[in-house]
């Protein structure tokens, strides 16, 4: 293989300014990053910015094979003005279809919703929920099991393969299912496991990032975000006691 020598004055000349090409992009690359995240460190941590990923995403409503590119970041304003009556906070949660605790805490997802729905509110935050596959026996899932989860469909895989997903409880998911049964995503974030739920700020900073079995806590945070600045809802003014 031929090895370029640097001294070689030739060869240099198609070097050097390839060279100062990468250099170049990968220092744009650096600032595009430092702007979005304000010079933040990338983390689930609270006041983190959470870390973008890119998979395939599934809405309610649409057929098991209707899936699409999704990107978390460019549904995030990375220009939010600080003001918390303002912008699209991002509830993340990741599951494992086979989990018995994600089985079992999957109603509160649709009854979190239909209270921010009654409050008025339902338009300041999108939910995002990462299906994983950890590897455990019997956590074999299929994207039709996700799709199934997330629409309560008849399917005999889930929990365990030992229930059908359409007798979990709760409603139909909101938002938008990702195909994470690489784990990709979720060996990026780094969970300590499933259910885990996050609440992201409309910049993606990281406001709230909870554990297992902690749903009964999300209300109270999320509310807490949207209501720091006061906002002229009913879910804030029952908050302000007005």
């Amino acid at each position: 293989m031929r090895r370029i020598e640097i001294e070689k004055n030739d060869d240099a000349a198609e070097w050097m300014p390839g060279a100062i090409f990468v250099v170049s992009l990968l220092l744009a690359s650096f600032l595009v990053v430092s702007i979005n995240t304000n010079g933040v460190t990338a983390g689930i941590g609270k006041g983190e910015m959470a870390p973008d990923f890119t998979g395939l995403a599934h809405l309610p409503g649409n057929d098991t094979a209707d899936w699409f590119s999704y990107r978390l970041y460019e549904h995030l304003d990375m220009n939010w003005s600080g003001n918390y009556t303002e912008g699209v906070f991002t509830i993340i949660e990741f599951l494992d279809t086979d989990c018995p605790h994600c089985w079992n805490s999957a109603g509160k997802i649709s009854s979190l919703n239909s209270q921010l729905i009654d409050y008025g509110v339902a338009d300041r935050v999108q939910f995002i929920i990462i299906a994983v596959q950890l590897p455990i026996d019997g956590h074999t899932s299929s994207i039709e099991e996700i799709v199934a989860f997330q629409e309560k469909l008849p399917h005999s895989g889930c929990f365990g393969d030992s229930k059908d997903c359409s007798t979990r409880p709760g409603d139909p998911h909101p938002g938008v299912y990702i195909d994470d049964l690489s784990n990709e995503i979720f060996q990026k974030y780094s969970p300590k496991g499933t259910p885990h739920y996050m609440i992201l700020k409309p910049n993606g900073i990281v406001g709230w990032d909870g554990q297992q079995d902690n749903l009964n806590e999300i209300g109270i945070e999320l509310t807490n975000l949207i209501c720091k600045d006061g906002g002229d809802n009913q879910l804030c003014s029952q908050v302000s006691g007005v």
